[in-house]
């Protein structure tokens, strides 16, 4: 149930992270660098 939870929103399925992919898709690129450099981004 939980792998579905981050499918639906595109999430990384192993990790439970979101992924540079769907940030850049909502045009969410200071989050992006944000989480880059803490390391919770797939």
């Amino acid at each position: 149930m939980k792998s579905e939870y981050y499918e639906i929103r595109d999430w990384d399925v192993d990790t439970g992270l979101q992924t540079k992919a769907k940030l850049q898709e909502l045009d969410l690129a200071e989050v992006e660098k944000g989480l880059e450099q803490e390391g919770l981004l797939v």
